[in-house]
């Protein structure tokens, strides 16, 4: 809020587009909105994190310029793949994407080669290669580059999963939940990709397909003073697991420890002081354990 009040004293105009949980909603509106001229963002109006950012970029893009909807309109579907959203919304611009002959495996890699470019992008723009990823410019460049990105960012992930998936502690919960823990400082590989979060995610995915979509699976990578959690569906629609809930709950329960973060309901990150890690991990351990009384 604080860059948002800086911009704001040099009279520009700001346009927030996301697809994160923004804080407690009252009449449809957040803290935020008092520093932003537009904000859109699906919780505003009772919706979820299952309409990605992407998909709303593209359709205020088409507002703005109708000339180009043609050009962006596979956009919405990688994002919907890359997000993992599940929703009715989702899959109808997954199917525009498959019209446009974009299959859901090809989607995925675009949305893999995103990611995997962006890391090493960082804060430079990289326009025309995310360009090309994408698919906006030469088609033939776009297939050669994204075989070469997408083959060499598997053989990262594997890299990384090699290292990580012995040292991973799962066990099974009295409440049935999957709860699997994994220290990323001592059993990844640092300054690399994939990122703690990414890395995470692929720990996660790998137990997921062990059990099952279907079966309430939580994960969390751990550093000295983060956290990041994944967790499936099925965790959400059995217990009501919500991190944004646990994180403002431990917040105020361990207030020396300046737990900050969020996300998805069943993705984000958890920040907090070195020194209370062990406090802060215990709790949150307890409140997975915890879910369901």
């Amino acid at each position: 809020m604080l860059a948002l009040m800086k911009v704001k004293i040099y009279d520009i105009e700001v346009v927030v587009v996301d697809h994160h949980f923004p804080g407690e909603v009252v009449n449809k509106t957040v803290a935020v909105d008092e520093y932003v001229d537009v904000h859109v963002n699906p919780y505003l109006v009772g919706g979820n994190s299952q309409i990605t950012a992407g998909a709303l970029a593209v359709e205020v893009a088409n507002m703005i310029n109708p000339e180009i909807t043609e050009k962006l309109m596979h956009l919405p579907g990688i994002a919907a793949v890359g997000d993992h959203a599940t929703s009715i919304e989702a899959n109808k611009y997954i199917q525009i994407a498959a019209d446009k002959g974009y299959t859901r495996e090809e989607l995925d890699k675009v949305a893999s080669c995103v990611d995997f470019e962006a890391f090493y992008l960082r804060f430079m723009n990289g326009r025309g290669i995310i360009d090309t990823i994408l698919g906006l410019g030469n088609k033939d460049k776009h297939a050669k580059l994204i075989d070469a990105l997408y083959n060499e960012s598997m053989k990262r992930v594997q890299t990384q999963l090699r290292a990580a998936l012995p040292n991973l502690k799962t066990q099974k919960l009295p409440n049935g939940v999957v709860f699997n823990v994994l220290d990323v400082e001592k059993y990844a590989h640092k300054f690399t990709f994939p990122a703690p979060g990414k890395t995470c995610g692929f720990v996660h995915d790998n137990i997921v397909q062990k059990y099952g979509e279907e079966t309430p699976i939580i994960t969390l990578a751990y550093g000295p003073d983060f956290s990041v959690i994944r967790a499936t569906d099925a965790v959400n629609e059995m217990f009501g697991f919500n991190l944004n809930e646990i994180v403002s709950k431990l917040a105020i329960e361990i207030p020396e420890a300046g737990i900050d973060g969020g996300g998805h309901e069943c993705a984000g990150s958890l920040k907090f002081v070195e020194g209370l890690s062990k406090k802060v991990l215990e709790s949150f351990a307890r409140e997975v354990a915890d879910l369901g009384k």
